[in-house]
């Protein structure tokens, strides 16, 4: 895989070597041995207002998306720059385990298990050491895991970030959206300028977290 871009949010670095994917009837695994992304910021043009956090923003006769087979992602090593910071590497993963499985007693079909391991994540603000994570996600109500589960062998956080800092880690990157400000003229209409900047997504809801 040599390109993967997606406006304003994500495009790949390097090209994908070693990619596999493998369909098994009920079951796709992926496997990747590096993945090296750089993570985009939004912009008027690139912001995406097609995706929505409130399920009251979308068309009510819309039917949420439904995963049609249990997904395996696995990466060796992962790597997320950051533009134009001197020290770009804002996070790094080695053994990343990444499962997405349907469950016949979940309450909506729009509902998936999610479960995610790896062997160590290094980020700019904290490092984990075997983390594993769980929880219920919906397609349409992407900002809440339900029975939400944690552990990891050992934790470190770094010092110096303020309470703003790390709101921004607990936020979904890839659904920000671009609020829009403007001025009128005399004539009446609407007039655009450079005050646009990205709508702060909020925080993600963790009912019944462990």
């Amino acid at each position: 895989i040599q390109k993967i871009l997606i406006p304003g949010k994500f495009q790949l670095e390097e090209p994908m070597i070693g990619t596999t994917i493998t369909y098994t009837g009920r079951m796709v695994d992926v496997s990747i041995k590096s993945l090296v992304g750089e993570r985009l910021i939004p912009t008027e043009e690139t912001g995406s207002e097609e995706f929505s956090m409130n399920p009251e923003e979308e068309d009510p006769n819309k039917k949420p998306f439904q995963l049609p087979f249990d997904v395996v992602l696995t990466i060796d090593e992962l790597r997320i720059l950051r533009v134009r910071r001197e020290n770009r590497l804002l996070l790094q993963v080695h053994q990343l385990v990444t499962t997405a499985r349907t469950d016949p007693h979940l309450e909506k079909s729009s509902e998936v298990v999610l479960s995610i391991a790896a062997h160590k994540v290094e980020h700019v603000m904290f490092q984990l050491e075997e983390p594993h994570l769980s929880g219920i996600i919906r397609f349409d109500q992407l900002d809440e895991i339900e029975e939400f589960e944690f552990n990891a062998k050992s934790v470190t956080v770094a010092a110096g970030y303020s309470a703003l800092d790390w709101t921004t880690v607990f936020t979904a990157p890839l659904l920000t959206r671009i609020r829009k400000k403007g001025r009128k003229s005399k004539m009446g209409k609407s007039l655009r300028t450079s005050q646009n900047k990205p709508e702060a997504t909020p925080p993600l809801r963790l009912p019944n977290a462990a």
